[in-house]
């Protein structure tokens, strides 16, 4: 959604001789398609996809500007009311728990995840276990009767990083998140299609503090979470280099190099 924006106002910007027609679309398009994805957020019921969803929003004016910033929060504002207000009222169905689909969010209390997080932290042996962690091989799946339901695995990046690398395994989580924070942070400010990778990368690292395995494991469905790490960590890491290379030869991130001044 944020890269939909910010094209869409770079396009703008370089249009003034295109069509109305074009201008148009430019102008309508992208805001449909941020509409349709947030909708899509919402009605997954999904309370990490909202989480994320918001943080990533809410990081929006430190990379593309108040004045970019409006469109998308004004979008999220709109889908946030008829996701809370319009469609109950049409179809009045809500889930049990709750008597608004904010309320049936809020009557869901943590899932279950703190009781599965109180049971493999048990399976815990000695220090060993807590400085390099249980392995990757370890079991990581909990059931009935320890659990009152099926869990496949830990529902948290960070914390099966944790559990099954120790301190070091969540050092090693915590300095990737630390890389790619301050090439987003090279990055702000700057006009340029690779700003989406941060917010994009925000998303992924909160979505991921409440699911997912550990960022090594993407060989079973549906532990491709991962890739919400990965992807936009590759996408910063490539666009912060393409910035300093810039920088360098005085052109700015994706611009040409300027002329030197002259001796006059």
């Amino acid at each position: 959604a944020a890269a939909a924006v910010f094209q869409f106002d770079r396009r703008r910007e370089d249009s003034g001789d295109r069509p109305a027609a074009a201008r148009l679309l430019r102008t309508v398009g992208p805001v449909v398609c941020m509409t349709v994805l947030l909708l899509g957020c919402c009605y997954s019921h999904s309370r990490g996809a909202m989480l994320a969803t918001s943080v990533a929003f809410l990081s929006l004016p430190f990379f593309l500007g108040l004045r970019r910033a409006a469109v998308p929060w004004t979008v999220l504002a709109v889908v946030a009311v008829v996701y809370q207000f319009v469609v109950p009222a049409i179809t009045a169905a809500v889930e049990a728990g709750g008597s608004s689909p904010a309320g049936s969010l809020v009557g869901r209390a943590d899932g279950g995840r703190i009781p599965l997080y109180r049971y493999l932290l048990e399976q815990r042996q000695g220090a060993a276990d807590l400085v390099v962690g249980r392995g990757v091989w370890a079991p990581r799946s909990a059931g009935p009767p320890d659990i009152h339901w099926e869990a496949p695995h830990p529902h948290s990046i960070y914390f099966s990083s944790f559990l099954y690398g120790g301190l070091i395994g969540l050092l090693v989580v915590a300095v990737l998140a630390g890389i790619a924070f301050m090439r987003a942070a090279r990055l702000g400010g700057r006009s340029s299609p690779a700003l989406w990778w941060g917010p994009l990368f925000l998303f992924g690292a909160t979505g991921l503090a409440f699911d997912g395995d550990l960022l090594v494991t993407l060989w079973t469905v549906p532990r491709v979470e991962a890739l919400l790490f990965w992807l936009p960590w590759a996408g910063l890491a490539s666009s912060a280099r393409a910035a300093g290379r810039s920088d360098v030869d005085g052109g700015g991130l994706g611009g040409k190099v300027s002329a030197p001044p002259s001796n006059r």
